[in-house]
């Protein structure tokens, strides 16, 4: 059922590591469009056995960036949402791209 698989160029990621293993896993839809948040809830539990409260908390953020049904995991590149301000390996958002990587970090 899961298993790492090469993932399209058109799927949609996002620089919140996590969330992007449960997709390239087949936890969460592999392409990373449309994510409801119910598919969330099964996902987290499912691998980390986070419950459907704390889940829902995290998710809600997720969705606030998008139409607030689903959310893509590109979306959190959008300006103005909250963002992952940890990496080791990407700028943040105020210095322009978040999503690739950058060497000289």
């Amino acid at each position: 059922m899961f298993g790492k698989q090469l993932v399209k160029m058109m799927a949609a990621r996002l620089p919140y590591l996590f969330v992007v293993s449960l997709a390239n896993h087949g936890i969460l839809p592999r392409h990373g469009l449309n994510i409801p948040m119910a598919d969330l809830i099964v996902a987290f539990n499912t691998s980390i056995n986070l419950g459907p409260e704390a889940t829902q908390q995290v998710g809600d953020e997720a969705l606030s960036a998008c139409d607030g049904t689903t959310f893509n995991l590109d979306d959190r590149h959008k300006h103005g949402t909250p963002e992952h301000d940890a990496s080791l390996s990407r700028w943040d958002t105020y210095f322009g791209d978040n999503h690739s990587l950058s060497a000289t970090i």
